[in-house]
């Protein structure tokens, strides 16, 4: 009997420490901030470009940089996402000119929710062209603190990419 009890109590305190050890689901249901660093450009094909994200109806911009197919931007931007299950961030890279409208060099959609579940992101670079992307996710739980949840780096291509 006392050997019995000895395997409940272990089980028991096994369970308990199974519980807390492992990685908890993402709550894709609760909202947060969602971080979209845009570090660099190289070898793009304008030499005045700039890049557009958006997420819903919010929309953000990096400053233009001129004569320089290798710009350096390292400028952050945060978007409050309600329901990260829905949303899509997108990138979207452009040459600037005085002359004629903006053109659009690539451009990819990003599933939120992937980068909240932190799932494997594919690295989208077509030939020598690309910009450099930090993507980080900080969910708001209820009566607790920030937590990052993620934290990610991905190139993008400057042509539009399928899946």
């Amino acid at each position: 009997m006392k050997e019995k009890n000895e395997q409940i109590q272990q089980d028991v305190w096994k369970s308990e420490i199974d519980s807390t050890v492992g990685i908890q689901e993402p709550d894709l249901e609760g909202g947060g901030l969602l971080a979209v660093t845009i570090h660099e450009g190289n070898n793009l094909k304008a030499k005045h470009s700039f890049v557009i994200m958006r997420v819903g109806y919010d929309i953000k911009r990096t400053w233009t940089m001129r004569n320089n197919q290798n710009p350096v931007w390292k400028e952050t931007f945060k978007f409050a996402v309600k329901k990260p299950a829905k949303a899509v961030l997108r990138l979207v890279v452009c040459s600037s000119s005085w002359i004629k409208k903006s053109e659009v060099l690539g451009d990819v959609d990003i599933s939120v929710a992937d980068v909240v579940q932190e799932k494997h992101m594919n690295i989208y670079n077509i030939g020598n062209s690309r910009i450099h992307v930090e993507l980080q996710w900080v969910g708001m739980p209820v009566k607790t603190k920030p937590k990052v949840l993620h934290f990610m780096t991905l190139d993008i291509g400057p042509h539009r990419l399928s899946r």
